[in-house]
């Protein structure tokens, strides 16, 4: 149903969150564009479920929200994911 897969993106955004925490090295320095996409996932990993309905227009907006979530990691990951400094270490 939508709303367990709003579930399922609240902790998918919270999870990229803190995993992007734990390995990053420069948490304080992002540029603006990089914040925006952080907190946009911060405010969609505490979605409030109880504002989710099994609704056409409940569908369409969860389906708008995992394409933005897409771009947010997307860019994120383009700005920062190519770190060469942590390249070489193995994080398991």
């Amino acid at each position: 149903t939508t709303i367990v897969r709003g579930e399922a993106l609240g902790y998918w955004c919270q999870g990229f969150l803190l995993g992007y925490m734990q390995v990053t090295e420069n948490k304080e320095e992002v540029d603006e564009e990089v914040a925006d996409a952080f907190n946009d996932l911060e405010e969609i990993s505490n979605i409030d479920l109880d504002s989710i309905g099994n609704t056409e227009m409940d569908e369409k907006s969860l389906f708008s929200i995992i394409e933005h979530i897409k771009v947010a990691a997307q860019l994120i990951h383009s700005v920062n994911g190519q770190n060469p400094a942590r390249a070489d270490e193995t994080l398991h």
